[in-house]
């Protein structure tokens, strides 16, 4: 009986080492060919690019699908053109020799202990692209796990910041459609983002604009998709609601943390630059019930993210020319 404890126990300990052990994996197009690594959905370990002469365009390493450490970037003769230190996403510096690293931009805390967004204006945006995309439970535990958004959604029910956006039609609200708050149960979250590359700080940043929970109900088993919230409005709420993602830094505490610094996986659906195509069709009800209908659904989500990072890339770029 010992012996077969422990074999399960190692076939056990083998398999969660086979799922999340890190996986190479290439993409190409006309432009680029890139070999870059993830675990567990998340882009972690090397990111390597090139150009189609084969000559190195990009080197870095991602964490949890954050930018950390050492960047390059080299131009199409072969010159090294932008060198970042990145501790996440939203903060890198310029290494310097003689001094301290140069920082162009670290967010603080306000007096409410919310982070603020950088201002951009549209002077400042040299791209910008929405995108539909969803939030799942298997990629963002810590986003389920005690139903951190539920609880904001049960606490500021009737608020009207907490109104449901027409996003497909003229913006106009609405109140929230809900089941009974006892049998309330988030199982996804629908995003528009809104990607935009602002010429100061020189980082394209996905921002949430819209977010519409995805709510079952475990007694009818009805689905709720489509209470789209403005995430402006409900941002400041979000610090209200305690969550704690392990091993972040800046440490992360609030609901709001999250949000502000991405610290969760989102996979991208769709992305259209006059917001021309999306429509209630582009993620259907069922996807989240059924894996194998979403799994079709987000099949080229990491191809629209590597089209994303290096259309960064090509904009660094653009700045040294």
């Amino acid at each position: 009986m010992k012996n077969i404890t422990i074999s399960v126990l190692f076939c056990l300990f083998i398999t969660s080492n086979i799922l999340s052990q890190n996986v190479v994996n290439q993409y190409s197009d006309v432009d680029v060919s890139v070999e870059y690594t993830t675990k567990d959905g998340k882009l972690h370990g090397q990111y390597l690019s090139y150009y189609p002469d084969g000559s190195k365009k990009a080197k870095g390493s991602f964490r949890n699908n954050q930018r950390t450490g050492m960047w390059k970037l080299w131009n199409e003769s072969g010159k090294l053109i932008e060198t970042r230190k990145y501790q996440n996403n939203l903060v890198y510096a310029y290494p310097n020799d003689d001094m301290e690293d140069v920082i162009p931009y670290q967010p603080q805390r306000n007096e409410e202990g919310l982070y603020s967004f950088y201002k951009i204006t549209e002077q400042m945006a040299a791209f910008s692209k929405r995108t539909i995309s969803v939030i799942l439970p298997e990629d963002n535990p810590a986003l389920f796990n005690g139903a951190p958004f539920l609880k904001l959604l049960k606490e500021n029910q009737g608020d009207e910041n907490f109104q449901a956006i027409e996003v497909y039609d003229d913006y106009s609200t609405k109140p929230l459609e809900l089941p009974q708050q006892e049998n309330m149960k988030i199982i996804g979250y629908k995003i528009m983002q809104e990607f935009v590359y602002d010429t100061v700080r020189m980082i394209l940043e996905p921002r949430i604009v819209f977010i519409a929970p995805v709510i079952l109900d475990v007694v009818n088993e009805g689905l709720y998709d489509n209470n789209w919230l403005s995430f402006e409005s409900i941002y400041p709420a979000m610090a209200s609601i305690e969550i704690n993602i392990p091993g972040w830094q800046p440490e992360i505490t609030t609901l709001a943390d999250v949000f502000f610094w991405q610290a969760y996986t989102y996979r991208i659906v769709q992305a259209d630059e006059f917001n021309s195509g999306f429509s209630e069709a582009s993620i259907s009800p069922e996807a989240f019930k059924e894996k194998t209908v979403m799994d079709k659904i987000i099949a080229n989500s990491d191809n629209k993210r590597i089209q994303f990072i290096e259309l960064e890339h090509d904009l660094w770029s653009r700045h040294h020319r």
